[in-house]
């Protein structure tokens, strides 16, 4: 268990590493955020751009991600 500091629009927050999920679908990320979620970190690896939300805020739109009924 880590924490880090959030450089997301200079917002200066921390979070935990373990109430964290890092989402890589760049469609998935914009449904979410289509949905009033937004990450609350984000940072570039491998080529990737990696979006960091919150598991308890996301929880909701992942089960409907995974159900395939994320609109």
């Amino acid at each position: 268990m880590s924490q880090v500091k959030s450089k997301f629009a200079e917002i200066p927050t921390h979070y935990d590493t373990k109430d964290v999920c890092r989402i890589v679908n760049i469609k998935q990320h914009m449904l979410y955020m289509k949905h009033g979620l937004f990450p609350v970190d984000m940072y570039y690896s491998k080529g990737l751009l990696v979006y960091v939300y919150d598991k308890a805020e996301s929880e909701e739109c992942y089960k409907k991600w995974c159900e395939r009924t994320l609109e």
